[in-house]
C-alpha cells in the first residue's frame, strides 16, 4: 500500500488496479469516511442508487468494498475505471464467469439495436437511449400495458374500459396501463354484477318472480315506495302515539313552534312541510287518501297508491292500514335486499350486453398474453440495467473511493470533492467549500468543532426544484459585509446561478488580523460600554442637581451639590487641565526612542500572547467538522491549510493595466501624518 500526506493528515493513494484491490484490506480505522448520505454527493444518482443497495441513503464501508470487488471480478482490463471512462470496450469485460458473458451478450444486442452491429465499445448515452426506448414499449418490464400494445380494437376498448373502472398501475412512460391486479379485480367484480343482475332477472317467460314481484314494473315501483317509506313509518308511529294518549297531538313535528316562524319566507314554508306528517295523524292507525295530505307529499302518496299498493294489495284502496303498510313492505323485501346487494363500482355502468361480451375470456385471455410478454422485456430490461451498471462503476467509483478512503480532491485546488455544492459570490468574494445542510440547528451543534466562521446560505432553486440550504467556511481575510440576510449568488457544479441569502452565521476569528485585533476589539466594546455608563450615571446626577437648584429658589453656590454644583465642575476642569499638563511635560521630557519603546514593550505585552493565541486557533480549524454535521463519518482530522484557505476563500485582483486611483493620495497623507507628528515632538522639546 503506499500512502501521502495531504495537509495534516495521511491518506491511502488509489491510483491503479493494485491500489483499488491494496483498498479492499486495509483497515477501516484507515479510512478517511466510514459513512456518509448519498443526499449531497455530486455524482450520478442512478450510480448512487445502485452502491445504496439497502436504499437507507448513506454509504457504508461495505457498501464500497462490494462495489469495487464486482468492479473487479468484471474487468480483465481497469483502464476505463482509472480513466472514469463512461464508454466500456467490450474486449475489457471478464468473460470467464456467467455475468461477464451475460454483460458482454446484452452489450452486443444493443450495438446491433442500433445499428451498430460489431463495434467494440459502447457508451453510457447508448445504454440509457436504448433504456428509454425500452420504458416506452407499451408493455413495461413489470407487465403493464398500455392500450396501444394490441392491435385489436376490442382489446383496445377492453383495456380502456378496465382502466376507467377499477384504475390502473404507472407505466415507465408516464402513462396509466393495466396489470395483472387491475385485470383481476375487473374481471372479479365484473362477474359479481353479473351473477347479481341474473338473479332479479326475468327468464323463461316467467312475469314475476320473488325478487320482481311486479314483474319490469318492480324497480320502479320499489323506488317510489323507497322515496316515502320513511314518512309513511313517522305517519303510523305517531298513530299508535294518539292510540295511546290523544292529548300528545300537539306535540308533533314542528308545528307546536308555527306562531314562531316566519311564514312569508317560501323556504321556511317548504322546510315546515318537509318534516310536517304527511296527514294528521288518527289513533285508528289509518292513513286516509281522500282526506287532507301533505301537499309537500300529496302528490307522491297518490302515484304510491295507484302503482305500488294496489298492484301490491291486489285491490282497490281508499284508506291504508298500519296492517296492509306491513304487507306492503313484505311484499317488496326480497326486492330490497336483492337492490341493496348492488355493486357501486362504476363496472355497473357498463352495460350487461358489454360485460356478457367481456366474460366468455377471449378478452382476458389477449391481455394475459401482453402482459407475459412483459417478461421478455423484464428479461431484455434486466440485461440492460447489468450494462448499464457496469459502465457506471467503471465511469463513478475510483471517484467516489477517492472521495470516501482518501480525500485528495479536497487537498487538489484544481479538482472539486464530490461532497461539494458550488460556489458562492458574494461582498466581492468568491467561496468555493459548500457542503449541503438539512438540518441547521443540529449542523451548527457539531460545526462548533471546526472553530471556522461559517456561513449559512438558503439557495433559491429554480421553480422545479426544491429551495436547500449550504453551509460554507470564510477561510480567509476578513468578515467583510457579511451578515444574516446579505444576498449574493451561488453557482453549483453544473454552472447554473441561483440567488442566495444568509440565514445564519457561527463567528469565529476568520484570518490572523481578525485573531490579534479580537481581543483589542473586545476591549474596546467593554471600555465604551464603561464610558458609556458613567456619561449616563453622571447626566443623571447632572439633572438631579439643577432640578433641586430649581426646587429651592437658586440656593447660594456654597450649599450646592459639592460634585455636580458649577464650584465642582470648576474643580474638575482644572484638575483635568493639570492633568493634561502633567502628561504633556512627561512626553516632552521624554526622548523618541524612549518614547517609542515605551509604546512598542506596552502592545507587545497584549500582542505576543495574542499572536500565540491566534497561530493556535487558526491551526485548529478542521473541515471534518464541517462534514460531520453534514452526515459525513470522519476517521480522522482534515486541518485547514494555508493553500486551502486561499483557494476556498478567493478575492480577485484587478485586471491587469488598471489604474488603482486614491493609492497615491493615501500614501502622501500618511507620510504627512508623519512629519507632523515629528515636528510637534520637536516643538514640545
Amino acid at each position: 500500500m503506499r500512502f501521502r500526506r495531504y495537509g495534516r493528515t495521511t491518506h491511502l493513494v488509489i491510483e491503479s488496479a493494485e491500489d483499488l484491490r491494496s483498498m479492499l484490506a486495509l483497515e477501516e480505522e484507515l479510512w478517511m469516511a466510514t459513512g456518509a448520505p448519498t443526499e449531497g454527493i455530486g455524482c450520478d444518482r442512478p450510480f448512487l442508487d445502485l452502491l445504496d443497495a439497502d436504499d437507507d441513503g448513506r454509504l457504508l464501508c461495505a457498501d464500497i468494498k462490494r462495489a469495487v470487488e464486482w468492479l473487479l471480478s468484471l474487468l480483465r482490463d481497469s483502464a476505463g475505471a482509472l480513466s472514469a471512462s463512461p464508454v466500456l470496450r467490450l474486449t475489457d469485460i471478464d468473460v470467464s464467469s456467467e455475468e461477464g458473458r451475460r454483460i458482454r451478450d446484452a452489450a452486443v444486442g444493443m450495438l446491433a439495436r442500433i445499428g451498430r452491429k460489431g463495434e467494440e465499445e459502447i457508451s453510457l448515452e447508448q445504454v440509457r437511449s436504448i433504456k428509454s426506448e425500452m420504458e416506452k414499449s407499451p408493455v413495461s418490464a413489470n407487465g403493464v400495458v398500455l392500450a396501444e400494445a394490441s392491435k385489436d380494437d376490442g382489446i383496445k376498448a377492453f383495456l380502456a374500459d378496465i382502466l376507467a373502472t377499477v384504475g390502473g398501475s404507472p407505466h415507465p412512460d408516464g402513462k396509466q396501463g393495466v396489470g395483472k391486479e387491475q385485470l383481476d379485480k375487473f374481471l372479479a367484480e365484473a362477474e359479481a354484477y353479473r351473477i347479481w343482475y341474473a338473479e332479479g332477472n326475468l327468464t323463461n317467460g316467467k312475469k314475476r318472480t320473488e325478487i320482481m314481484p311486479l314483474g319490469p314494473d318492480t324497480p320502479t315501483a320499489y323506488s317510489l315506495l323507497a322515496s316515502v317509506r320513511g314518512k309513511l313509518d313517522q305517519y303510523f308511529a305517531q298513530c299508535r302515539i294518539l292510540a295511546l294518549d290523544a292529548r300528545l297531538a300537539g306535540n308533533f313535528g314542528p308545528l307546536r313552534d308555527s306562531e314562531k316562524l316566519d311564514l312569508t319566507e317560501s323556504s321556511v314554508i317548504e322546510d315546515l312541510l318537509q318534516k310536517s306528517p304527511v296527514s294528521e295523524p288518527i289513533p285508528d292507525r289509518t292513513l286516509h287518501f281522500t282526506g287532507a295530505l301533505n301537499p309537500r307529499f300529496e302528490s307522491a302518496l297518490l302515484r304510491l297508491r295507484k302503482e305500488v299498493l294496489e298492484p301490491a294489495l291486489e285491490r282497490q284502496i281508499e284508506t291504508l292500514s298500519e296492517n296492509d303498510w306491513g304487507v306492503v313492505k313484505d311484499f317488496f323485501s326480497k326486492h330490497e335486499a336483492w337492490a341493496g346487494k348492488k355493486t357501486s363500482s362504476p363496472i355497473a355502468g357498463l352495460g350487461m350486453e358489454k360485460l356478457s361480451a367481456y366474460s366468455n375470456g377471449a378478452y382476458a385471455g389477449g391481455v394475459r398474453a401482453l402482459i407475459a410478454s412483459g417478461r421478455a422485456t423484464a428479461s431484455a430490461m434486466d440485461d440492460t440495467l447489468l450494462v448499464e451498471k457496469l459502465i457506471l462503476y467503471q465511469a463513478y467509483l475510483l471517484s467516489v473511493v477517492n472521495n470516501f478512503v482518501s480525500f485528495p480532491d479536497l487537498y487538489d485546488i484544481n479538482q472539486r470533492a464530490l461532497f461539494e455544492m458550488g460556489t458562492l459570490v458574494m461582498d466581492g468574494r468568491s467561496f468555493r467549500l459548500a457542503v449541503r445542510v438539512r438540518d441547521r440547528a443540529a449542523h451548527l451543534k457539531l460545526a462548533v468543532a471546526s472553530h471556522m466562521f461559517v456561513l449559512y446560505i438558503k439557495v433559491h432553486a429554480q421553480k422545479s426544484e426544491a429551495h436547500y440550504e449550504v453551509a460554507v467556511p470564510v477561510t480567509a481575510g476578513g468578515r467583510g459585509n457579511l451578515t444574516v440576510g446579505k444576498r449574493g449568488l451561488f453557482r453549483d457544479l453544473e454552472g447554473r446561478e441561483h440567488d442566495a441569502e444568509v440565514v445564519d452565521i457561527l463567528e469565529n476569528p476568520i484570518g490572523f488580523g481578525e485573531a490579534i485585533v479580537a481581543p483589542f476589539s473586545q476591549m474596546a466594546r467593554s471600555l465604551m460600554g464603561k464610558i458609556e455608563s458613567i456619561t449616563t450615571d453622571a447626566k443623571k446626577k447632572l439633572d438631579s442637581s439643577v432640578s433641586k437648584t430649581d426646587a429651592s429658589n437658586q440656593k447660594t453656590i456654597p450649599n450646592a451639590s459639592p460634585n455636580m454644583g458649577f464650584g465642582g465642575i470648576m474643580m474638575g476642569t482644572a484638575v483635568l487641565g493639570s492633568a493634561g499638563a502633567f502628561i504633556t511635560k512627561t512626553l516632552a521630557d521624554l526622548a523618541l526612542y524612549k518614547l517609542l519603546a515605551g509604546v512598542a514593550a506596552a502592545i507587545g505585552a497584549v500582542i505576543i500572547p495574542t499572536v500565540v493565541s491566534a497561530f493556535f486557533k487558526l491551526r485548529r480549524r478542521d473541515l471534518s467538522a464541517i462534514l460531520e454535521a453534514s452526515g459525513w463519518t470522519i476517521n480522522a482530522r482534515m486541518r485547514l491549510t494555508n493553500e486551502q484557505s486561499l483557494f476556498f476563500t478567493h478575492k480577485p485582483k484587478c485586471p491587469e493595466k488598471t489604474s488603482l486611483l486614491g493609492d497615491n493620495a493615501r500614501l502622501l497623507l500618511i507620510l504627512a501624518l508623519l512629519v507632523a507628528a515629528l515636528y510637534w515632538h520637536q516643538m514640545v522639546r
